[in-house]
């Protein structure tokens, strides 16, 4: 049963995922975007990425022992965890998330369409914020022109780092109220 708990990150130095963007500083968003962690779509050598989190139970210093969570996880079959995904999927049509890596510690944001990164190339193809006002121009844009899809890219991820700091917190409330036992047939 998924039970949302707010938990003061801060005070318990638990890792936090979503952060504050000025949405009328392109630079800002462009800078937040292009800076996001992001991880392999597929393989490393197809060069597909898109923006992810380390959701790795060792990283995100939970209060409690993690050996307990990864069993707790593996009893509940990540019913918990997928319950609160598939409620953020539904409340954001056109994006799905999923566990990427070997260990499947890595939750990634993908676009509906192809599995693919959600940036638009603009953002992903450039170096620095110079360069990508230079490409918006030579495509014809003016950045006053692309700034409410910037402000929009900017929105879904951090609706979607809300998610991950979602989860944490759940994965804290598990720690902190179940506990692991056999079941007595009566």
């Amino acid at each position: 049963m998924y039970v949302k708990k707010e938990y003061d990150f801060n005070e318990r130095k638990i890792k936090m995922f979503y952060k504050k963007v000025n949405k009328n500083n392109c630079r800002e968003m462009y800078n937040f975007l292009k800076n996001h962690y992001t991880y392999h779509t597929m393989n490393s050598w197809n060069r597909l990425n898109s923006i992810a989190n380390n959701v790795k139970v060792y990283n995100l210093n939970l209060k409690g022992d993690e050996y307990k969570l990864l069993e707790i996880l593996e009893i509940d079959e990540y019913f918990t965890i997928n319950s609160i995904i598939e409620d953020w999927e539904y409340e954001h049509k056109g994006y799905k998330v999923g566990f990427n890596g070997r260990s499947g510690g890595y939750l990634v944001l993908y676009n509906n369409d192809n599995n693919s990164n959600i940036l638009d190339t603009y953002i992903t193809d450039t170096e620095n914020y110079e360069e990508f006002k230079e490409e918006l121009k030579y495509y014809g844009y003016t950045l006053k022109d692309y700034k409410s899809e910037l402000i929009s890219q900017v929105e879904i991820v951090q609706c979607f780092d809300k998610l991950c700091d979602d989860l944490v917190a759940q994965c804290q409330y598990m720690l902190d109220n179940y506990d692991i036992g056999e079941e007595e047939n009566t």
